[in-house]
């Protein structure tokens, strides 16, 4: 299979799977609704009841860890895939940092931009696609996805978010990226994380 057709195949099966474990959390115990368009940043740091939904989320999906993993393993796809479930106070801490800082209006903000990669995917490309021409063609092609160009300060890949009609169900995200950009994009998020570490210790110094 081409690039292109092995994308689609790793589209439709987190489509899939994204529909069918949403549709489990809905019946579950634990489940109680939150709407992420009308909810905000803020609203999870000030009210515990709100923010235990979205821990409560992330610990069902992490349930189902292995069972993707293994799926994906076996899919026809010989693009290294990577994956990983958002860790409880990496969450907590971008909760955080959102309500704490300017550029997100101080978490007045919709949860959906923040509280958007629980689970996340990487689909990182053998042979090097464009990533800003595969926008148009995933966002005509799929309904209930976005698809935009996030590359920034030397990061270089385009992100798909796996999103629901209503607002009620949490983002799921796809990173892609050229194998050629592997190192530098790995780099740059390391560049992230000390950013991150630093800030975390500072604001913990503050209390």
């Amino acid at each position: 299979m081409s690039e292109i057709e092995q994308l689609d195949y790793l589209i439709n099966y987190i489509l899939n799977k994204y529909d069918s474990i949403n549709s489990d959390w809905e019946k579950s115990i634990l489940y109680k609704s939150l709407n992420m368009k009308k909810n905000k940043v803020n609203d999870l740091y000030e009210n515990s009841e709100l923010s235990d939904i979205v821990f409560n989320y992330r610990n069902f999906i992490n349930d189902y860890y292995s069972e993707i993993y293994n799926d994906i393993s076996s899919l026809n796809i010989d693009n290294e895939i990577e994956m990983r479930i958002k860790a409880n106070n990496s969450l907590q801490d971008k909760i955080v940092r959102y309500c704490n800082q300017e550029k997100h209006e101080y978490g007045h903000i919709p949860i959906n931009k923040c509280v958007n990669d629980l689970i996340g995917f990487r689909i990182i490309f053998n042979n090097d696609i464009d990533l800003i021409k595969i926008i148009d063609y995933i966002n005509s092609k799929y309904n209930n996805i976005i698809c935009r160009d996030s590359s920034k300060n030397g990061y270089i890949a385009t992100h798909i978010y796996f999103v629901s009609d209503n607002n009620y169900r949490f983002r799921w995200e796809l990173q892609l990226w050229n194998k050629s950009a592997y190192i530098n994009n790995k780099e740059c998020h390391e560049i992230y994380k000390q950013a991150y570490t630093k800030y975390e210790f500072e604001s913990k110094e503050e209390e």
